[in-house]
């Protein structure tokens, strides 16, 4: 109040405008209690135009003003006893929130980390405060510049590369034909023969299994792909061959071969032995239809 009564004598409007709001505010937050606001209102009033601090007005705004100070300097003035701000202060930290123990094992750290960034504010107000300050600015924005668009470059460089890896070195095509050629149909009879005398049944079967294909392939009735199945060479033998006999031979066969192979039937000696005599059934009967080319 009284810096608001000093604005009014020094002729100041300006003045007397910001200390009349200043003196709102206080007594809007801390003595809302008070009077104060007409006090305010009529402060503004007063200082809209050029005032003469001497006329009989503002004379009398000044000592209201200046009166009005003394009289609540009393109510305004804080308390001075010191046992009963004691008494406050005990009853605020026995709160449970005062009472956690700190460990003082990290203080050097936070002592550390204050120091550091108290030189790095240090050694920035100083750079800021010279005539380098733009080039330094400069130089740190092409640092941050390069360092967010290299990854992208390295990617588009990478990608690049990945691409001219893959023209100049086209991955090979294997073709259903890259197999190597079948022995012909004795030495896989040899084969067959000789299993079966050691035992193993499993294997004879399929040594007279190839036999056949290898006679077929000979005769020039069907393309050997390891892609294919048993009933697809059967297809073939089926366009291209028109007996009877020697199809009902090939589809017993392939019931019984799929049967021991896939485990429907134990592959026994009886079963290799009967495979065996059909074998040889159906090659004759081929024979007498087709005559294998000779081999090279």
């Amino acid at each position: 109040m009284n810096s608001l009564a000093d604005a009014f004598g020094g002729g100041d409007a300006n003045k007397a405008v910001k200390a009349a709001a200043v003196l709102q505010r206080w007594n809007l937050h801390h003595a809302p209690a008070l009077p104060l606001n007409w006090l305010c209102q009529r402060a503004g009033e007063l200082a809209k135009d050029d005032f003469d601090p001497e006329s009989e007005d503002v004379l009398q705004f000044m000592a209201a003003v200046r009166g009005m100070s003394a009289d609540c300097a009393d109510a305004i003035a804080p308390s001075r006893d010191a046992s009963a701000a004691r008494r406050t202060l005990a009853e605020v930290l026995s709160a449970a929130e005062y009472r956690t123990q700190t460990s003082d094992s990290g203080d050097w750290w936070n002592r550390a980390l204050t120091r550091f960034v108290s030189w790095l504010d240090d050694m920035l107000s100083r750079l800021m405060g010279t005539e380098s300050a733009a080039k330094f600015a400069t130089i740190v924005h092409y640092i941050v510049l390069t360092l967010l668009l290299l990854p992208l470059i390295l990617l588009v460089v990478y990608m690049i590369w990945k691409q001219i890896q893959c023209r100049e070195a086209p991955p090979p095509v294997a073709t259903a034909r890259s197999f190597d050629a079948l022995d012909t149909a004795d030495v896989h009879l040899a084969r067959a023969r000789g299993l079966f005398q050691r035992g193993e049944f499993g294997e004879s079967l399929k040594q007279y299994h190839l036999a056949v294909l290898a006679h077929l392939e000979q005769c020039g009735i069907v393309v050997r792909d390891r892609a294919r199945t048993n009933w697809e060479y059967f297809a073939q033998v089926q366009r291209k061959t028109g007996s009877a006999a020697s199809l009902a031979l090939l589809r017993k066969l392939n019931l019984v071969y799929d049967k021991a192979v896939f485990g429907m039937q134990p592959c026994n000696a009886v079963l290799v032995e009967d495979f065996s005599l059909t074998v040889d059934k159906f090659l004759a009967a081929m024979n007498q239809l087709h005559a294998p080319s000779p081999s090279p």
